[in-house]
């Protein structure tokens, strides 16, 4: 897992002025265009979340790590590139109580969004997270009303992106078998770092992984 590790710069990475890294952009850009319009290739990355399940209570923080789902979890967001579902941030060990929305908030790319982006590009999100000029997202349903034929039409549209995050995290589950259930008693801090350490590990091989195919 060590070895594994010593990659992890090498293999999750995204630098704007990095040569390999602007093709990749330019790869990304391309498929959102030709799968959904012109006007919308500036949005070629995606975010999602998902909670990798642990298999018993830990017994520290215990309660911190209770989600919605009635699971015990660390909670993860991945922004990932839809074409080919590499990886480039991500997050990973928040306790699984807390809301994706705020688990957000830990990423680089909520920090220092100008590392992603420069003008007229944006990252695609479902309804959950905050409004951002570089985070589109679908129309929410407006209190007791309903949306437009316009605001369906385009949710409709941007879930058809979205629903590549989803993909990647059943690919991620079915390739690394063990994130479905962590078998890792949480009894302290260290127990929590050599969990994060096997889910980074996953991670890192997943894009080795896109690397070579």
């Amino acid at each position: 897992m060590i070895a594994i590790l010593r990659h992890h710069n090498d293999k999750i990475h995204f630098d704007p002025l990095d040569h390999e890294d602007q093709e990749e952009r330019k790869r990304s850009q391309q498929w959102v265009k030709e799968k959904m319009c012109w006007e919308w290739r500036g949005g070629f990355l995606c975010v999602d979340g998902t909670p990798f399940n642990l298999f018993q209570k830990p017994g520290w923080h215990g309660e911190g790590f209770f989600d919605k789902n009635l699971n015990y979890s660390l909670a993860a967001q991945v922004v990932i590139l839809p074409h080919n579902l590499c990886i480039i941030d991500y997050v990973i060990g928040i306790p699984g109580s807390l809301h994706n929305s705020n688990v957000f908030r830990c990423m680089r790319i909520a920090w220092t969004p100008e590392d992603f982006f420069s003008g007229g590009q944006w990252l695609w999100a479902d309804s959950v997270y905050a409004v951002r000029t570089w985070c589109v997202m679908p129309f929410k349903w407006p209190l007791g009303g309903n949306l437009t034929r316009d605001q369906k039409t385009f949710n409709y549209h941007l879930s058809k992106v979205c629903v590549h995050s989803e993909h990647f995290f059943g690919l991620l589950k079915g390739r690394f078998q063990s994130l479905q259930e962590l078998q890792f008693s949480v009894q302290g801090k260290k127990d929590l770092d050599y969990s994060n350490m096997w889910i980074h590990s996953c991670l890192i091989l997943h894009n080795f992984i896109v690397e070579i195919k």
